[in-house]
């Protein structure tokens, strides 16, 4: 099966950016991103000195309003919100759809909670609090979030539901989806190129890996793939909040990915 577009689904901070640079730099396919926040900003800021809006918590409800809607009017053009929870049903409206690849990347959850609580993208009300009362707190999900409720318990929750989306998407597609693991994906690209390459042609003997940071910090790729290399969440977290994650991550969904060993180690005394 060959496609002409390809379109990254992933949760904040999960590499997405680098999978998205990794595709343009080793295939012809045209990569879908969703469209900036300018226009969404402007509209927000009109909203601010009209109403002489100054809490900051207010003004994120607002802003996120406005990125939620211009991410829905751009649907049929590029599928939205690359962090969105992706529907098949809704991916199927769009006259792309056929002719798209789709690719859901994956990131470990202790990882990807810590990555989240130092760079808490479009979370609202702006979180305020230490890691662990972080990763306990409800949150409002954003309409471009793809979830059926509004209410986040807890951010563990976040990510059992986009992930859980990811496979459902997996098994009800015509095998135009990717499931991607970031770790796998960094540690060696050479098996997920194997896999592109049912969807289109690659040079494999001039592969090109992007060397630095999307994120403006100071690291690249062999940083990244040192970081995986070594990863231990006890590390960076108590061993009450590694444990506090793995209770509560979807089972199922752990023994499908490769974290298994980590979550067991996770729920060790």
């Amino acid at each position: 099966m060959t496609v002409e577009y390809v379109k990254v689904f992933g949760e904040r901070n999960t590499g997405t950016n680098f999978l998205n640079q990794f595709l343009n730099l080793n295939t012809t396919l045209t990569v879908l991103g969703h469209g900036k926040n300018d226009r969404c900003k402007e509209r927000a800021n009109k909203i601010y000195e009209a109403h002489r809006i100054k809490d900051a918590q207010v003004k994120r409800f607002i802003r996120e309003r406005m990125i939620d809607a211009e991410r829905e009017q751009e649907f049929s053009d590029n599928f939205g919100w690359k962090h969105s929870a992706p529907s098949l049903q809704k991916l199927m409206t769009s006259p792309r759809y056929n002719q798209t690849l789709f690719i859901c990347l994956i990131r470990n959850p202790w990882r990807f909670l810590t990555s989240l609580h130092r760079r808490p993208y479009n979370l609202v009300p702006i979180p305020k609090d230490d890691f662990s009362n972080f990763i306990r707190s409800p949150f409002v999900a954003s309409a471009r979030e793809g979830l059926d409720d509004t209410f986040l318990p807890d951010l563990v929750t976040l990510w059992n539901l986009k992930v859980g989306a990811y496979h459902r998407l997996h098994d009800q597609s015509n095998s135009n989806v990717l499931l991607v693991y970031y770790e796998e994906l960094v540690i060696d690209v050479a098996p997920f190129v194997s896999r592109l390459s049912q969807f289109c042609e690659i040079n494999h003997a001039a592969i090109q890996i992007p060397q630095d940071s999307t994120k403006k910090e100071n690291k690249t790729y062999a940083d990244y793939r040192a970081e995986v290399l070594e990863y231990n969440p006890l590390d960076t977290m108590s061993r009450e909040d590694a444990s506090y994650i793995g209770q509560r991550l979807a089972k199922p969904t752990i023994e499908q990915s490769p974290y298994l060993e980590l979550y067991e180690s996770c729920l060790s005394d």
